[in-house]
């Protein structure tokens, strides 16, 4: 989403059976973030959320792989 947004937003809009008007994709493109953001570094989050976040997040297969923490190569995103 982030190396091409308007290619991964036509891609989502086809799936989903939407058309996209002139210059929708390039409106939409134009406020995605440059690089990866980690609002989620704004909270103290305390370790029981944590832990329950991540406890709900392994019923679901597809978001293997993610987790809180953010490696140290982009932590100054």
């Amino acid at each position: 989403m982030i190396r091409e947004p308007a290619a991964a937003l036509s891609g989502l809009c086809a799936f989903l059976g939407l058309e996209t008007y002139p210059g929708y994709l390039e409106g939409c493109s134009s406020i995605v973030f440059e690089a990866p953001t980690y609002t989620r570094r704004a909270v103290a989050w305390p370790a029981a959320l944590v832990g329950e976040v991540e406890r709900r997040a392994r019923r679901y297969p597809f978001l293997e792989g993610y987790g809180f923490e953010i490696p140290d190569d982009r932590a100054a995103v």
